[in-house]
């Protein structure tokens, strides 16, 4: 269960830097949002 969690953790902090980083270039917020709520979606089921 908590090497499940950790990793976990871990894939969320590289998709929020990932959509960061991509923010950053294209200054787009709407999709950063989208793509952050549909993975947590994902990751909850």
């Amino acid at each position: 269960m908590v090497g499940v969690t950790v990793e976990m953790m871990m894939a969320m902090m590289m998709i929020t830097l990932m959509i960061l980083m991509m923010e950053r270039k294209r200054k787009v917020v709407f999709s950063g949002d989208d793509l952050l709520y549909r993975s947590f979606s994902i990751e909850s089921l």
